[in-house]
């Protein structure tokens, strides 16, 4: 099996390609979650598109620990955000 790196930003360009808005404006959401799988903890960062009572996430990161994200983590996450160049 071959494991290629993903380029977030074209990825979140793309996915931001296919989502409708009904007035180009996009309310924005962050959210994380936390799942245990065993012994091993699960827990994604996730910012997302809201769209008629769906989200639809554009970029997400496993954080490293379990437990709340700190307002570094997420700051960082719209400053990466800022840079991909959506519309």
């Amino acid at each position: 099996m071959r494991l290629h790196k993903i380029d977030f930003r074209l990825f979140a360009v793309f996915l931001s390609r296919l989502i409708p808005s009904d007035d180009d404006s996009w309310l924005l959401t962050m959210d994380r979650t936390n799942w245990k799988v065993g012994k091993v903890d699960i827990n994604i960062l996730m910012l997302a598109v809201a769209y008629k009572g769906v989200a639809f996430p554009l970029l997400w990161e496993l954080l490293p620990k379990q437990g709340n994200s700190n307002t570094e983590e997420r700051t960082n996450k719209c400053v990466y955000f800022s840079t991909c160049d959506i519309v």
